[in-house]
């Protein structure tokens, strides 16, 4: 079983990357460019989603830790209701703020 502390910390950096990494190959525009908003993704039709939103989940796994956390399939279920909860905007069972240090 993942100790707290071990959970924590990889929580927390699974945040950090995912809030400042770009893709590998992404190259820093000068802090003073202007920002673009990003261009709208093409519609992708209704035999396309689920392959979409499946990558979007292994994309989200690849680019963080928690492949490597070592969580059963339990806790990883529990990871996952805290990600939907928190996307869906639904109330969350435990604010981030009283479980983590």
């Amino acid at each position: 079983m993942i100790h707290v502390k071990k959970l924590t910390a990889l929580l927390l950096a699974t945040t950090a990357i995912v809030a400042f990494a770009g893709p590998p190959d992404a190259k820093k525009a000068p802090a003073d460019a202007p920002v673009a908003a990003p261009p709208k993704p093409a519609p992708i039709t209704a035999e396309e989603r689920p392959k979409v939103l499946y990558a979007l989940g292994a994309l989200v796994a690849q680019r963080t830790p928690l492949a490597q956390a070592g969580l059963d399939e339990a806790e990883l279920n529990e990871v996952m209701q805290g990600f939907m909860d928190a996307t869906l905007n639904k109330p969350l069972k435990v604010p981030p703020s009283e479980a983590m240090p």
